[in-house]
């Protein structure tokens, strides 16, 4: 049985649609949901829904011009796939590094995030493709690397971020009323973590071996 309905609310199809299944995976036999990128949406639009899910907090205010007053919402926590957490460390200490998002906000809350995950030891540069660079870059992380702007010969792709297991239980707290997560979900989760970094694994070794080749 449904506990009710929520929508999700992304800048991008692509990172919508990644999301959307992560979700889906995780809670899809308990909730309806439901997923736009937030330019689908109107100003004024009064759009409803038992719960909204913003998965972009720098088109916050965007999304929320878009939403009936009265309309719950959460902003989702976003976090980096710990399988490619560990690339990080192979940049040397002290080095500038560019960040790359397709929008500036999203590159700063990207680096935000970094470092609260403890990764201080070089310094990030937010990349705005409005501005040309400010000195020469050894390195670049990205989620998209295609708006990597050349030149950089090291380019750490982090893949998509997922939503955090923090904010999936915020999301069922609404509408169970209790603050823990149930043992299945967290399974799910967990699970989800090892199949991406198994299938990471294989897809280094692949590359490895054509390498050889």
């Amino acid at each position: 049985m449904s506990l009710g309905s929520i929508t999700l609310i992304n800048y991008n199809a692509g990172r919508r649609d990644d999301l959307h299944k992560q979700l889906y995976d995780l809670v899809g036999d308990r909730l309806n949901i439901r997923s736009y990128v937030y330019d689908q949406l109107a100003p004024g639009q009064n759009y409803r829904d038992d719960l909204v899910v913003i998965t972009a907090p720098f088109v916050r205010e965007e999304i929320l011009a878009c939403l009936a007053p009265d309309t719950p919402y959460v902003v989702a926590r976003r976090v980096v796939r710990m399988e490619n957490l560990g690339r990080l460390f192979e940049i040397p200490e002290g080095s500038h590094v560019l960040v790359v998002y397709n929008l500036y906000e999203g590159a700063v809350e990207l680096a935000k995030d970094l470092r609260e995950l403890g990764v201080t030891h070089f310094y990030m540069h937010g990349y705005a493709n409005d501005r040309p660079l400010e000195r020469d870059f050894e390195y670049a992380i990205t989620l998209q690397p295609e708006l990597v702007p050349p030149g950089i010969p090291h380019v750490i792709n982090l893949g998509m971020r997922d939503l955090s297991l923090s904010t999936v239980g915020q999301i069922l707290s609404f509408f169970t009323g209790e603050s823990a997560i149930d043992e299945l979900v967290t399974q799910r989760y967990i699970r989800s973590a090892v199949n991406s970094a198994a299938e990471l694994s294989e897809e280094r070794k692949c590359s490895t071996r054509l390498k050889e080749q």
